[in-house]
């Protein structure tokens, strides 16, 4: 082997090693969209664009899952963001409020006795003040 043939199978190399460069970012990194990066490596990596597109592409990942979901979202292939999943969330009915024999929200009714004992814990209300009020509040319950 000559020198100018060694010269030529270095250089070669070295044109595939930059070629494949986004590919290797990415199979290196655990990249979640590492095999759609190859592909796109491979079908356009020889235009520029292609390849800088490829090689944004493999120093970006969009979505790192946490928890069972592998990295790539729910489908594997997470191209942009994360996926939909695929399972249907029924909206929960809304509970009926418990109403007192008066028709007052319990709820309310617990609201208010709340805040008056926190004003009577932080001095706004007196003994009597608070006594008073809650009198007024518990007969509407």
């Amino acid at each position: 082997m000559t020198d100018e043939e060694l010269g030529i199978l270095m250089i070669t190399g070295l044109v595939i090693f930059i070629g494949f460069l986004p590919v290797f970012i990415a199979f290196l990194r655990g990249h979640p969209n590492r095999w759609p990066i190859l592909i796109l490596t491979v079908v356009a990596g020889a235009t520029l664009v292609g390849w800088l597109i490829a090689l944004i592409w493999s120093m970006n990942a969009i979505h790192r899952s946490q928890g069972p979901i592998a990295n790539g979202g729910e489908s594997g292939l997470n191209l942009f963001a994360n996926d939909v999943p695929a399972r249907a969330t029924v909206p929960e009915a809304p509970q009926p409020s418990r109403s007192d024999r008066k028709g007052a929200p319990v709820e309310a009714v617990a609201g208010q006795l709340e805040r008056l004992t926190d004003l009577h814990q932080t001095g706004w209300l007196t003994d009597a003040e608070f006594t008073k009020a809650k009198a007024a509040l518990l007969e509407q319950f």
